[in-house]
């Protein structure tokens, strides 16, 4: 074998391992927002107050002031989520959260697993 095959060789397996590490670290990455999403989420509900709600969504008011609108939106999927999961619906919970924040299948069922915990 020459000195540049092997030092080719030598570079697509350093590739491939730095590859490897790159989807790890994605994952890892994943979890952790994830994580944070959920105590965003119960930081959110911890703030809303019951007697004021959004009235109309094509105003986007936020339910308290301390409560964006994309956190209200990520709340009540988190309650639609919840209901779905109390049913024995946690596949189709799953599916939900899939479509409605565009996440690969391995992601959504941490967070619908992370919610049914809650329960």
């Amino acid at each position: 074998m020459e000195p540049t095959e092997l030092i080719a060789t030598l570079a697509v397996i350093l590739s491939c391992i730095l590859l490897l590490i790159v989807m790890k670290v994605k994952r890892q990455i994943k979890e952790i927002q994830l994580e944070l999403d959920l105590i965003r989420n119960q930081t959110a509900r911890a703030d809303f107050t019951p007697c004021s709600s959004v009235s109309d969504r094509n105003q986007g008011q936020a339910a308290s002031f301390n409560t964006t609108s994309e956190e209200i939106k990520g709340t009540a999927l988190d309650e639609q989520l919840l209901f779905m999961i109390q049913k024995g619906q946690k596949i189709a919970a799953i599916k939900k959260l899939r479509e409605a924040k565009d996440m690969d299948l391995m992601t959504a069922k941490l967070y619908v697993d992370k919610l049914e915990g809650q329960i």
